[in-house]
């Protein structure tokens, strides 16, 4: 794996002015334009409480899928979605 990548999430997941973060169970992913995918699910642990617990969302466009320490992280343009029970 990418030391950028590894940093990148390390700084997400540790510093609290980085972009939002929760877990979100994903239901699926959809591509809205060529090369552009948004991602539907429900939310738990939003780290800045915009959300509660089993809130169903829409992400933004979706510019990252990364696999960090034997977990998957769904990154959009300000939040940070571990993913969960897949």
């Amino acid at each position: 794996m990418n030391l950028n990548i590894n940093k990148k999430i390390e700084e997400a997941l540790e510093l609290p002015e980085r972009p939002n973060r929760a877990d979100l169970r994903l239901t699926h992913v959809m591509e809205i334009r060529d090369d552009v995918q948004i991602a539907f699910g429900c939310i738990e642990n939003d780290y800045t409480r915009r959300f509660t617990d089993g809130c169903e969302i829409r992400t933004s466009a979706i510019t990252d899928l990364i696999t960090y320490q034997d977990e998957l992280y769904l990154v959009t343009r300000n939040t940070i979605y571990r993913l969960v029970d897949l």
